[in-house]
This record gives structure tokens, sequence and C-alpha cells, in this order.
């Protein structure tokens, strides 16, 4: 059994606490005040429906009125108490006697999908909190919400599209991916996947509130060598939201809920890549702004001055830039060119080569002068990295919409490492072992972030053991000078 995180209200809770939404009404349960009058509704499932409401059981559900009071909704239209007329609910209560259920597979898998009551079979699960309908499958596996932010052309909705795609062509994982949202959010998601990856054509800045893209990813666990899978809840934000403490704090209230965050920088809003590489006007500095405001947002009145949420920041649409002269240098070229970047990784990260990317990206950052990205992420995010991406491997303005051979670059490299970071991937871990005999060796180990010193240690050991380098006699031993 693991915890579910509601992508609406961001709130954390185990998978009994579900409520459950009925399919019919019940005798006691018919509304007086909406008698009369017809409410066109539209559900969080997705439906676009005009409902029948005479004597039909709807009652005014608070907490989801609440929720869209706070929140807003996607279908804002100010109306929220029609909105919020729902069929009842009820809890899920182990002790309730009305309250029929599998009692094994509950005992099994300590998760409910279903309940009988009233006569009724109900299985749309609910958030306790503010009654939107639970992300299908959640509770079975661990789940993680990534927050996707960025300046409105940082290419969010594209990256999201092809990282999907290429996750699902992973065979080092042997991965497959499958989207889990209701029909609204699928409506949202599909339509630019299928006008992106089918149709090649661009897509549009993202406007007004962004769905939740739920995806349940499953693969190949190299250290285990077991199926294994992982519910990853992605959350957009419009461009224009970023770029204040004002509206990030309307917009975007999932991002200090979040597991981890993809941050993708423009290059084009770099002053010096605007006047070498392209004829687009300069942006102002905006995007530095965001940057600014995403920092206020997340620590100005935190205790500590920096989140400890793992953070990718990643420069996108490289391509822009790799015919800058800075990577003539054969120590950065692999930062924009690599051929064989989708078989970097064999399932699992290696800390050496993140470093190596990290610390070339910012190298990029010192060269053209815009230091101050380097620095303000130093000082706003405890744990990040710095990445070099390319959705579609070429500058779509400059190409006049050809869009018949995307060629994407480096897109799974940030996430592969969030995913790390959560203990989802393990890691190359490789430490240097002294003998006063035999000299130095390096002895490298997969594990997981998450894993505790003892664990570590205990991974070490057997690997030891299995290299014949366990000795009884003290001046014989092999002693450890550190992990890398």
């Amino acid at each position: 059994m693991s915890r579910i995180i509601c992508p609406y209200c961001c709130k954390h809770f185990e998978p009994d606490e579900v409520h459950f939404r009925y399919k019919e009404a019940t005798q006691k349960e018919v509304p007086v005040q909406h008698e009369e009058e017809e409410i066109t509704f539209r559900r969080r499932g997705g439906s676009r429906s005009d409902i029948a409401t005479r004597n039909d059981g709807r009652v005014l559900d608070k907490l989801l009125l609440k929720y869209y009071k706070e929140f807003g909704s996607p279908a804002d239209s100010g109306n929220f108490e029609n909105y919020s007329m729902q069929l009842p609910y009820i809890e899920f209560d182990r002790l309730n006697p009305k309250i029929t259920y599998d009692f094994a597979a509950f005992e099994e898998y300590g998760f409910i999908n279903k309940i009988r009551v009233d006569g009724q079979m109900l299985d749309e699960r609910l958030c306790p909190y503010c009654h939107n309908r639970v992300v299908e499958g959640a509770g079975k596996q661990d789940m993680h919400m990534i927050s996707v932010i960025g300046n409105t052309s940082a290419g969010k909705s594209v990256y999201l599209a092809i990282l999907s795609k290429i996750i699902g062509e992973d065979r080092t994982l042997n991965a497959s991916i499958f989207f889990k949202g209701n029909e609204e959010e699928e409506e949202y998601y599909f339509k630019n996947y299928k006008s992106l990856i089918k149709d090649n054509r661009r897509l549009n800045a993202t406007n007004g509130m962004v769905p939740p893209i739920p995806f349940e990813i499953n693969f190949t666990d190299p250290l285990t060598n077991q199926k294994r899978s992982v519910m990853i809840v992605f959350r957009d934000i419009m461009g224009e939201s970023v770029q204040n403490l004002r509206d990030l704090g309307l917009s975007g209230k999932h991002i200090k809920e979040s597991s981890g965050l993809l941050y993708l920088l423009d290059p084009t809003g770099f002053n010096e890549v605007i006047a070498k590489v392209t004829r687009r006007s300069y942006d102002g500095g905006s995007q530095a702004e965001s940057l600014t405001a995403l920092k206020r947002y997340l620590t100005g009145d935190a205790y500590e001055e920096q989140t400890m949420i793992p953070t990718a920041i990643v420069i996108a649409k490289s391509d822009i830039i790799s015919s800058m002269s800075f990577f003539d240098d054969g120590r950065y070229t692999s930062l924009v060119e690599d051929e064989n970047w989708r078989s970097r990784y064999a399932g699992y990260i290696e800390p050496e080569k993140i470093k190596a990317s990290d610390e070339g990206v910012k190298d990029f950052l010192r060269d053209i002068d815009e230091e101050q990205y380097v620095v303000n992420a130093e000082d706003t995010f405890k744990n990040h990295k710095f990445f070099m991406s390319s959705s579609l491997g070429y500058d779509p303005d400059a190409s006049v919409n050809n869009w018949t051979d995307i060629t994407p670059f480096n897109v799974t490299e940030p996430f592969y490492w969030l995913l790390s970071e959560l203990g989802v991937l393990p890691c190359r871990m490789t430490r240097r072992y002294t003998n006063k005999k035999q000299g130095t060796k390096e002895i490298s180990v997969l594990a997981y972030k998450s894993e505790t010193k003892e664990q570590l240690d205990a991974r070490f050991n057997e690997e030891l053991k299995n290299q014949g380098m366990i000795s009884m006699l003290p001046w014989n031993k092999w002693l450890p000078e550190g992990d890398k």
C-alpha cells in the first residue's frame, strides 16, 4: 500500500481513507432547492453532458465547493454551486456494517477500489479533502508529483509530449507508459500529443488552468531484475504565471507540494544567444525574474533559505545553441550532440556523468555572462542539477514548420535523475578501497538514494565478498576511502 497524492488539492492520504460516490440517488437524498431548474454540470470525471436534475438525488458537495472556490475550475464560470451538485458520497470505514468489500484483497494489498453499500457497487473513489476523483490505480504503487515550470516560450507542453513518447520506447528499462487521467485530462494531453507527434503541428502556448497529467510507468528494475511500476503525475503551469509571486500563489500551489521540479529555461532568453544565433527579440530578463519569483514563493516564509525539493534545471532547445563556438571544445560537445544519448544509462543513473553534465552547463552559462542563473539556483535549490535538452532537435521558427523529422536529444536524462533522487531508479555508487599490500581498487554497486548508510554498506560488503576482497587478517583488509 502506498500513500496517495491528490493532484488537485495536493493533500496526501492513505488508500483506505478515500470516499466513494454513489452511482444512483438514495431515497433520503432528494434535493428540493433545485427541483425546478436545470443544471448544466461538468463532472471532474470529464462528462460534458447536460444532466436532468428534477429529483435526481443530487446534493451540494461542500468539500467540492470549497475546492472550486479556492482553486477554480477548468470549466470556470464562477457558478461553483452548480458544479458542486453531486450524488451523495460515503466515507470508507472498515467497521461500518453497511459496507462490504473484498477483505482478503485489502489484507494483501491495503488497497480498496470498490465497495458495496445500499445495494450499489461503488467504484468512484474521491479525495477525502476535496472530493475530486482519485487517480485511477493510485494506492497500488509509489506515487510522485512532478511540476514542470518555465516561461511561455520554454516548450513545457512539447517536452512532456516527447518525454512520454520516449519513455515508452526505452528498451534499456523495458519500459511501458499508460495515461491514467480522467476524460477531461485525457482530451487535453492527447490533443497536444496528436498535434505534435501524429499531425506534425506545433503547439500553441498553454493558456488557463492546466489539468494534471498522470501516468503509470512500468519498467524492469536493473537492481532486482523485477518488473516495477510507479505513478507519476505531471503538473504544468501557464508560462505567464511563473513571472511574479502573486500569480505563482494563485496557479502554482502544487509546486510546494511536488516531489520534484523540472525547470525549463529558454536559451533565447539569454542576451548573447539572441545576439549570436537567432533573430528573435530579447525577453528583457523576464526569465531571470521568474527564478526570483520562484525563490520567493518557495522559501520566502520558510525556515530554510533553500527548498529541499530536488530540481532538474534544463536548458531546453539546445539545438538553437549547438552551433555556438563554446561547444567546439571537445569537453562540451556531448552537451548538445550525442547520437547515443538514449543508451547513456542502462536503466540506472551514473552520478559522475550527471556531475559532468551539470558542470558543463554551468560553464556555458558563465561563458555567456549568465552566471546569475547558477548563483540563483544554488541559493534556491538545495539539491539541483543542470542539463541540456532538445525536444524537437531543431528550431521550428527556422524550419518553416518542417515537423516531419523530429529528432529529440537528451529528453529523459533530467527526468531519470529526478527518479533516482526519489528512490525510483537506482544509482551506480562507487567507493575506492585501499589495501596496504595491494594498493587501491574501485568497487561499484547499484543502490537507491533512499537507502540508509547501513543498507549501502551491506551492498558494498556483499560485492567485496563476491570479488574475494574479504579477509579476517587485520593487515590484509580493504578499507573504504569514501563514496563517489
